[in-house]
Order: structure tokens, then C-alpha cells, then sequence
């Protein structure tokens, strides 16, 4: 992949990054954008990602989410998304931030759970600190 087009898919995928953000709730969350410049297969679930016949797939976003501390990594492969239209790119994209709202879902260890309120309260003051600053309150 060339670096003009890197750079458009970048561009792409920051858009719909900035478009959701908040409406999903993600102003909590520190989530950080990847790129690659490589594609990535998908094994062994069927699944409507253009499955081949030994059930692989190219992977259009990946996520890593750790929801006690609010943080995820969305990591695009760009050479599949360039190949997308802005609409199926769009619905992986949720896709994968649903994947992030449903991580509690995953977790067993539930002693660890005063850390998810812990970082909580830390987002309210800081949100609320920077809000006053900028007169919003």
C-alpha cells in the first residue's frame, strides 16, 4: 500500500472514529486508532466476512478493550478497507466499537470491579474540570 493511499484510508476510518465517538458513549474511554498497512485472516468462525472455503476471512478491524480502565485499541487493516465501500466500512466499524460496550461481558473476576468505578469518578472530575474551563457548566 503506497502512503497516498494509507493516508486516505486513514482519513477514512478517523472520520467515522470522530462520528461516533461520543454518540456511542466512548467520551469515557481513551480508545487509540491503528493502522496497518497489512492485511489480517480471521479463522475458524463462520461468520459473513467473505469466508473462504477453510472458513478463514480478511479481518477489517480487530479489537482490544480493557473495561476497567476504559481503554481499547481499534486496529483498521487497510488494505481491506480500501477495497469497501463507506457504507460496509461504516458497519464493521460499529461492529467492532460494539465489541468494546460488550467487554464487561467477557470478565468473570468480578473483585476487580471498584477499578472500573475508581477510573470512572477520576473521567467525571477531569471531564468536569475541563468543562468549567471552558464554561460549559
Amino acid at each position: 500500500m503506497d502512503d497516498k493511499t494509507y493516508e486516505i484510508q486513514k482519513k477514512r476510518v478517523k472520520k467515522l472514529f470522530d462520528k461516533w465517538r461520543m454518540p456511542l458513549g466512548f467520551g469515557w474511554w481513551k480508545i487509540t486508532l491503528s493502522y496497518s498497512r497489512e492485511k489480517s485472516r480471521g479463522e475458524g468462525v463462520p461468520s459473513e466476512h467473505n469466508a473462504d472455503i477453510e472458513g478463514a476471512w480478511d479481518v477489517v478491524f480487530s479489537t482490544r478493550s480493557d473495561f476497567y480502565y476504559r481503554t481499547a485499541t481499534i486496529t483498521a487493516f487497510l488494505p481491506i478497507i480500501q477495497d469497501l465501500n463507506d457504507e460496509d466500512t461504516e458497519r464493521y466499524f460499529l461492529h467492532e466499537c460494539a465489541h468494546i460496550l460488550v467487554t464487561p461481558m467477557k470478565h468473570k473476576d468480578r473483585s476487580a470491579e471498584e477499578e472500573l468505578v475508581a477510573t470512572t469518578f477520576a473521567d467525571t472530575i477531569l471531564w468536569v474540570v475541563e468543562a468549567a474551563k471552558k464554561k460549559q457548566l
